[in-house]
This record gives structure tokens, sequence and C-alpha cells, in this order.
């Protein structure tokens, strides 16, 4: 899995080694019991700080709930998440809809990221500052470099900008890469090394897309991760008759609203196509 997606937790953005890196089950495992356990679309590498956060009942994810939550791997949470410079907090950003404020928030909650969390001991509150001041410092090293670029530039210095760059992309890979994302957002050439540096980021989500494009896209990414979940929940649950229909009627629903999108590629559209008719044929 860190072939695919590098040595960071999905959550924190912490970097990992043999010490702190931990398997991270999204929907949970409950003992073993959950068809999901042994899935690979189920796992995320995640630092043990964040995987115990999130090992509370009240927080569970599920296949119906899973639109209540932010995650990593099926949502653009370096454009829904708000991390300032200058504060231990991290926010939604402003320009999201109320329902997607609700689902940073609570993501914030479940991982004792917020001023909101429950703070229940010492390790939490040691986490929730270690996060803090870890972030702070990498905004403040981002901005160091980023006066000490553009002084290689207005010197025509272009082996120091590219040792510059270098350095960046060493720091990104190892804690808090959208800390110097951010900062260099407004520079291309470096912006483009930081996006490549970390194995598994969805450079689709960097395009200029529009409006209709990024909810498209932002839909093909939750029906993917939602079909295959459905796939394996209808594999391994005895359905009642009415249960049957509804779960045919939603995935009728489902099947016509991905039918009339029109900016995913082809390929995308097969995939989820084919979720949909094997669902179908199983609820025959």
């Amino acid at each position: 899995m860190s072939k695919c997606i590098g040595y960071m937790c999905s959550y924190c953005e912490i970097h990992l080694d043999e010490r702190n890196l931990e398997l991270e089950h999204i929907i949970p495992q409950y003992g073993g019991e959950s068809p999901h356990t042994d899935k690979w679309y189920n796992f995320l590498l995640s630092c043990g700080g964040c995987n115990k956060a999130k090992n509370r009942r009240e927080f569970d994810i599920t296949r119906q709930n899973l639109k209540t939550f932010v995650l990593p791997h099926i949502d653009d949470t370096f454009h829904m998440i708000d991390y300032i410079a200058d504060t231990k907090v991290p926010k939604p950003k402003n320009n999201l809809s109320e329902e997607d404020k609700k689902r940073v928030n609570k993501t914030l909650q479940m991982l004792k990221f917020s001023k909101d969390a429950n703070i229940e001991n010492w390790t939490d509150l040691t986490k929730f500052n270690e996060f803090a001041v870890n972030r702070i410092d990498a905004f403040a090293n981002a901005e160091r470099k980023r006066r000490k670029y553009e002084k290689a530039i207005s010197e025509f210095d272009e082996a120091e900008c590219l040792d510059i760059i270098k350095d960046l992309v060493a720091f990104a890979q190892k804690d808090n890469w959208d800390a110097y994302v951010r900062i260099f957002e407004d520079i291309p050439k470096v912006k483009e090394q930081l996006l490549h540096c970390i194995k598994g980021t969805d450079l689709k989500y960097f395009e200029d897309l529009s409006p209709h494009e990024r909810n498209e896209y932002n839909k093909y990414k939750y029906y993917r991760y939602y079909l295959q979940i459905t796939i394996t929940e209808l594999e391994t649950t005895q359905l009642s008759k009415s249960d049957k229909q509804r779960e045919l009627k939603e995935a009728r629903a489902i099947k016509a609203e991905i039918e009339q999108m029109s900016t995913i590629s082809k390929e995308q559209k097969i995939e989820l196509l084919t979720y949909i008719q094997t669902i179908l044929e199983i609820l025959k």
C-alpha cells in the first residue's frame, strides 16, 4: 500500500515508518465480523494516533452514513479543509455548502483535530498539540523557503532555485505536504513538483475544472467506493423482499445518474456501470 500512497498518514499527513505505521480500516472491522475487513478498498495507511482517534463507535463509518464524512481517498480534502498557518484548529473552507461544512466538522471531530472534539485524556491532548505544532512549523518553514526562493528568482540564481525546490520536496514528503503546496500554490513551477512528490495524489483535483466537471468527478470518486461496498454487503447478506426492492430502486437511480454524467471519461463511466450491473445481477 505504501507504494500506492507513500509513507504518510492519510489523515494528519505525518511521515510514517515502522514505529507508527498502521493499516487503517475505513469501515471498522468489528472484531473481524465486517465483510469489508480484508477488502483492498477498505484500507488506508495512518499513524497510530489517528487510527485510535477514529476507532470510536460514535464515528463508525458505514455505507449508510458515508456521505456524512470527508474521507481522503474519495474527497477533495485539500480544497475542503482550511489549514491556517497561525492557528491550531483546521476548519471548513468558507466557500463550502452548509452540508459540506458539517461533513468537514464531523470528520475533524472524529480525528480529534477540532476544538469541539472530545479530548478525553493526556494522550488525546498530546496528539492534538503535536498535530498543531507540526503544522504551524511546516507553514513557517514553507514561508521561509518562499522568501529564499523569491530572493533567488530576483537574483537570477537558477541553481539556488533548484536547490530550494529539492529541499521543499524533501520536507513535503516528510510532513504536512499541504502546507507547502498552499504557500507555493501561485508559483506553478514549484507547485508542479510538490503535486508529483506524493504518491497517490489525485492530480485531477488540481486541474482547472468547471464546477460541473468537479461535481461529476466528485460523484465518480464517491460512487466508485460506494458501489464496491454495496457489492460486498449484498454478496454477504440475506435480504428480505422489501430490502431487495429498496436496493434495486437505489441501484437503478444511481445507474440513471451515471448515464447522464457527461464529463467523466468513458472508462470511468464503464467502470461504474459495471459495478451497477453486478449489483443488479446479485439482486435478480
